[in-house]
């Protein structure tokens, strides 16, 4: 698994006239329906690694440090503390960070599933745990290839 974002920071913020027009254009081709619905299994312990501090720079608007996540106002947390691909609390944290526009679905018998927009992107994802199945319904949303 390799991330490629296309989507940055900037878009996220809301990025200037100009360039929301050019990615709204980009954008209004791709629709829930285009998007592949498949099973989101447990990925290489170095992939998930480099996909946790990507999203945690270009979501969370973090920066990466030896062995921790600086934060806002000079604080920090260790590296294995922030977890959105295992912990539901951080896929939430990360989720709420991009989005507000969302829908989780637990159906008994079925997968999880979830779909999440942003701007006017929509990324689904559905199978393996919770957080996993948030995380990369959120990074299929932002446009990056997993």
């Amino acid at each position: 698994m390799s991330v490629t974002k296309s989507a940055s920071r900037d878009t996220l913020q809301g990025a200037s006239d100009d360039r929301a027009a050019k990615a709204s254009a980009r954008s209004d081709r791709t629709t829930a329906s285009d998007i592949p619905q498949t099973i989101v299994a447990d990925g290489d312990l170095s992939e998930d690694r480099k996909l946790t501090e990507s999203l945690a720079v270009e979501v969370m608007g973090w920066r990466v440090a030896r062995g921790r996540f600086l934060k806002a106002h000079r604080s920090w947390i260790p590296v294995w503390r922030f977890a959105p691909l295992t912990r539901l609390e951080d896929a939430f944290q990360l989720l709420n960070s991009a989005s507000r526009d969302y829908t989780l679905m637990a159906v008994e018998g079925a997968p999880f599933r979830a779909e999440v927009r942003v701007g006017e992107r929509t990324g689904v994802a559905k199978g393996g745990t919770k957080p996993r199945v948030i995380v990369f319904a959120l990074v299929r949303a932002l446009g990056w290839e997993v």
